[in-house]
This record gives structure tokens, C-alpha cells and sequence, in this order.
């Protein structure tokens, strides 16, 4: 296979090969991938509505309604009345979901090691500091088209 530097190939392939990796390491825990990837992520963003953790997951909103059924009854997420909003809930994670937190990211600390062995300690830093930055642009940029998108709605274009 040949070898890519475009940044979206690149990005993509290594967070392809670390959820196989983790995956595989995960086993033990008896969830699936998306699973663990809600949980890991509400461990993040406790108290968030199901609309907001569907985005980030990149699942749909009726995905991420039955995979909150099934983490609920696993006992792992519990959904808690909105206090602002009475037709909403907020999510939260279960003291059984957070022992299992610990083990991930036990699990991606690991991973996280071996795939870095090699470089150093600042170009860890740098390589973090450079995708922090790079996270911060495209959020910066989807923010400013949401807001240009719901002006146009207000107005009647869209």
C-alpha cells in the first residue's frame, strides 16, 4: 500500500487503526464499540442530551435512542429530567459505567504508548498542541456555518 501525507487520509487511518486496536484490547468489557465510545464520550460530557452525544458518536438520533435503551438497562447511563427543559433529558453515567471508564482508559493509555514509542516527549506535546489547534479551526469554522445557516432560516431563505 502506498503511503499518504494528506492530513484527512492520515487522520483518519490512524484513528481507524487505534479503535481496531482498542477494540480488540476492549473485548473483556462485553460492549460494543459504540458502546464504549458513548460511554467514553459521556464520561466527557456529562449531563449532555442524547441530540448532542448522537452528533459526536456520528450515529442518528434513533441510533443513539436504542443504544441508550441497551446502556440503561446494562445499568450504565441513567437519563435524568431536563431541569429547563421538561420534554428533555440530560445523560449520566452510572458508578458501574465509571469503573468501566477507568478500564478504558487504562486500555487507550496503553495503546496510546506503544503508538508513540519512538517520539519524544516535545514532539508528543507539539503533535497534541498542533491537533488540539487544528480541532479548534474546524469547530470555529462549523460554528460560524451554523450560525449562517440558522440567520438564513429566520429570514426565510433556506
Amino acid at each position: 500500500m502506498q503511503e499518504t501525507r494528506a492530513l484527512g487520509f492520515l487522520i483518519h487511518d490512524v484513528g481507524r487503526m487505534l479503535r481496531t486496536e482498542f477494540a480488540a484490547r476492549a473485548v473483556e468489557l462485553r460492549l460494543t464499540q459504540t458502546q464504549w465510545r458513548a460511554i467514553a464520550y459521556l464520561s466527557r460530557m456529562e449531563g449532555c442530551r442524547q441530540n448532542e452525544l448522537a452528533e459526536v458518536i456520528e450515529v442518528r438520533p434513533i441510533t443513539v435512542c436504542r443504544l441508550l435503551d441497551r446502556l440503561a438497562a446494562l445499568d450504565l447511563i441513567e437519563r435524568r429530567a431536563d431541569p429547563d427543559d421538561r420534554r428533555a433529558t440530560r445523560l449520566f453515567l452510572t458508578a458501574r459505567a465509571k469503573a468501566k471508564v477507568e478500564r478504558l482508559r487504562s486500555i487507550a493509555d496503553g495503546i496510546s504508548k506503544r503508538a508513540l514509542t519512538g517520539v519524544s516527549a516535545a514532539d508528543r506535546e507539539k503533535l497534541l498542541d498542533l491537533l488540539t489547534y487544528v480541532r479548534r479551526n474546524l469547530a470555529a469554522r462549523r460554528a460560524t456555518d451554523a450560525r449562517a445557516t440558522a440567520e438564513e432560516r429566520s429570514h426565510g431563505r433556506a
